[in-house]
């Protein structure tokens, strides 16, 4: 008579060889998280209208619209500063962009939920939070501390006392 032990190691191996790879969301989860960045990708697009109508706007002031004064440097400093701030935010909102589309192609694709460095599966609670996530939690940490390593200075700390 076989041992238990010998037995479950048995069916444990013949599980990792059977060449089925177990899914890590279900179809349910998958078509709740798609429809998530639908969303989020539409949101995006109207954001990015928004922005580019603010632009336009701050930016067609006429001669005719200032009663025959100029503006000063002050108004001209102020528009320029809005026009600054717009295509900043608008690049931020073209990324996260990017990052929506990429998503719901890697869920056409199969491949969405696993992080793209490590092939680990992105834990469903990172997936609720950040459906365009690329990176499982532990990777996206790592990346962040190594970014952050060259950006704070170093400070030397002089002995208390200098014997």
């Amino acid at each position: 008579m076989p041992m238990p032990s010998t037995t479950r190691s048995k069916r444990v191996s013949r599980r990792r060889c059977s060449g089925k790879r177990r899914r890590h969301l279900n179809q349910n989860e998958l078509r709740a998280l798609q429809r998530k960045l639908l969303e989020k990708r539409w949101q995006l697009l109207a954001d990015l209208d928004m922005l580019e109508e603010e632009a336009v706007g701050n930016g067609s002031g006429s001669p005719a619209d200032y009663d025959g004064l100029a503006p000063d440097d002050d108004e001209l400093y102020t528009v320029s500063e809005g026009l600054d701030t717009a295509a900043d935010l608008s690049a931020n909102v073209l990324a996260l962009l990017r990052d929506v589309e990429a998503a719901l192609e890697r869920i056409e694709d199969g491949t969405y939920g696993r992080c793209l460095a490590t092939g680990k599966p992105i834990s469903k609670a990172r997936l609720q939070a950040v459906p365009w996530a690329k990176y499982c939690k532990e990777h996206a940490e790592r990346e962040e501390k190594r970014s952050l390593v060259g950006q704070w200075p170093r400070i030397r700390r002089k002995p208390l006392l200098a014997r």
